[in-house]
């Protein structure tokens, strides 16, 4: 066997000191990680042998990882690390791996790597490589000949600036996505991928410093997905359309949902207030869409510009409110997500809560959260250098640990556990359920 691909299990939500439920946080979700599949297919694709493996703990892993060795010989471990939730399982698991097997090579991937970059080398001495792009061309050429330098890739000892390690994959050039390589994948959740990237900047996103370009799957190439699918998950499953921002290119989107239409399935995606919703909303509820998650996070102008949401908070308060009730009229289920962010006031955030209330009949749920400082995002460098450097991140044990941090928004008036509870409060008010 050549690679073991580990999706990296979360901590325990009991040890986070943020709420993380319903939000790309929640470990509670039985979902694919998109980016090993697609990876390992590659790989696959080009004569290796392969395999996933998806603990829910590390005990689980090394669990797994002890049956394993007995049967096969791996040659490398790739470990997807997508958050900080699941950093500290994968420093251990790191260590567990070269104990047992000293001659594996490891290499980390995932969205979290790409955000502290060649930091984990410090924090960990066991790791050999680090993948900071899209890794399927890297993760394979890094196999084949780890003594040479490949792009996308960084080794321990590689003098190499970070910056420069930017790679993107041809995503046509990929083969029908192998889910078997998931053992009992038919208990997750299908997925198509409708895009990778997203244009937009907002400061507080990991796009806003990766400069990964956007590129919408061509409609070819989007239907041999679905095709793929429906022969291994059948038309009766549940779908997501995975995009950070589903519907960007209004002319590609109407000749997806075109092909849907008369698939009888059921999906949902995320889509941006501002995109061009109105040139193929009609299309949606009949192509299968039952469900649509919507980025507004505040009311507030000034906020949404700090964010870089918008310059026109005026017209994207319309626009949402807009969006909502016309999702809604066409049997839509909508899930507004809501946030709070630094030198927010508290009258910004109660305004915010009032738009909810005033369009409370045509949302079904929001996700609430304070707001989390990710590594390596816009939002991160203005805590260390620019305008919010005498801090309102709360540092603690844990989230020092995981590289995550949750931020007041005013201090002098409002603090993060006042932002939890004045959320809790008004979930209960309104009679919305968790997610």
């Amino acid at each position: 066997m050549d690679i073991l691909f580990v999706d990296v299990p979360c901590v325990s939500s009991g040890m986070i000191d943020f709420d993380v439920d319903g939000s790309l946080l929640d470990v509670k979700r039985k979902c694919f990680n998109p980016g090993l599949l697609t990876i390992g297919t590659w790989c696959e694709s080009q004569g290796l042998q392969v395999k996933i493996i998806a603990p829910e703990s590390v005990l689980g892993f090394k669990r797994v990882f002890s049956e394993l060795k007995k049967i096969h010989k791996f040659q490398m471990a790739a470990l997807s690390i997508m958050s900080g939730m699941a950093y500290l399982a994968a420093l251990e698991i790191i260590d567990y791996i070269k104990q047992e097997e000293k001659d594996i090579r490891i290499i980390a991937g995932g969205w979290h790597i790409r955000c502290i970059g060649k930091q984990i080398f410090k924090e960990n001495t066991k790791l050999d490589a680090i993948c900071l792009c899209e890794g399927e061309e890297a993760i394979y050429e890094y196999y084949v000949s780890p003594e040479i330098k490949h792009t996308g890739v960084i080794r321990r000892d590689d003098n190499i600036a970070e910056e420069d390690y930017c790679r993107i994959f041809d995503v046509e050039k990929l083969p029908d996505v192998d889910f078997c390589l998931y053992e009992n994948y038919y208990e997750y959740r299908p997925f198509i991928e409708e895009s990778r990237s997203c244009p937009r900047k907002c400061i507080h996103c990991v796009h806003s410093k990766h400069s990964v370009r956007y590129r919408c799957f061509s409609v070819t190439k989007f239907i041999k997905d679905f095709e793929n699918c429906f022969d291994l998950f059948g038309k009766e499953s549940y779908y997501t359309l995975l995009a950070a921002n589903f519907g960007i290119n209004p002319e590609l989107t109407v000749a997806k949902m075109r092909y849907l239409l008369d698939k009888n399935i059921s999906w949902s995606a995320e889509m941006h207030v501002e995109n061009p919703w109105e040139k193929y909303i009609d299309l949606l509820a009949p192509a299968g869409m039952k469900s649509v998650s919507i980025g507004v996070e505040t009311v507030a102008p000034r906020v949404l510009k700090m964010m870089r949401k918008t310059n026109d908070g005026k017209n994207y308060v319309e626009r949402a409110q807009t969006m909502i009730r016309e999702f809604h009229d066409r049997g839509i289920s909508v899930k507004v997500n809501v946030m709070t962010y630094p030198d927010l006031t508290f009258q910004e955030l109660q305004e915010t809560l009032d738009f909810i209330k005033y369009n409370r009949k045509y949302i079904d749920y929001i996700n609430t959260s304070a707001i989390l400082s990710f590594p390596d995002t816009v939002l991160d460098d203005m805590f260390e250098h620019g305008a919010w450097k005498h801090s309102w991140k709360m540092k603690t044990e844990s989230t020092n640990s995981i590289h995550l941090f949750p931020v007041e928004s005013e201090l002098s008036r409002m603090s993060y556990n006042n932002v939890l509870q004045i959320f809790s409060n008004f979930k209960d008010e309104m009679n919305f359920e968790k997610v």
